[in-house]
């Protein structure tokens, strides 16, 4: 099974670049044959080709909800990005959407998937390197994510 841990982020905005965090210590490491690891800043359709032929993903993306504490780990079915109240998460918004579309566009889209979430302190300003709490929770989520690849 095709596999790809899709960590989101920009590494300029503070707390958003967690996602590339996660993804390089994920890709430093050893991983199980037919897993791809992708840090990127893109979104939207330009994502399109990276989904389009695997069968699991796996997201990791900053997120801000009610109630949470910076460096908080959440993870939840991919489908349930849907409507999900109480979290501002720009990037993972924009999945479903996106998935719909490479399936209309007869493009072979992953069948399963998770997210996983790292609440933020800092996401809306510029600055390079994360907050110590969300720093902290990068090698929790890379250890969460590789067990569930083996």
């Amino acid at each position: 099974m095709k596999s790809l841990v899709l960590g989101l982020g920009n590494p300029s905005r503070c707390d958003d670049g967690v996602g590339v965090a996660v993804a390089r210590q994920l890709a430093a490491g050893p991983l199980p044959a037919g897993v791809e690891v992708q840090p990127t800043c893109e979104a939207g359709p330009a994502l399109l080709d990276l989904l389009a032929g695997c069968q699991r993903l796996i997201v990791v993306d900053a997120v801000r909800t009610e109630g949470g504490r910076p460096g908080d780990i959440y993870e939840f079915p991919l489908a349930e990005l849907v409507g999900r109240p109480g979290a501002d998460c720009a990037h993972n918004a924009q999945l479903p959407a996106l998935l719909a579309l490479g399936v209309r566009l007869g493009l072979p889209m992953p069948r399963e998937g998770l997210c996983f979430a790292v609440e933020a302190a800092r996401l809306d300003e510029f600055g390079e390197g994360l907050t110590p709490a969300v720093a902290e929770a990068v090698p929790r989520v890379a250890e969460r994510i590789r067990l569930r690849l083996s």
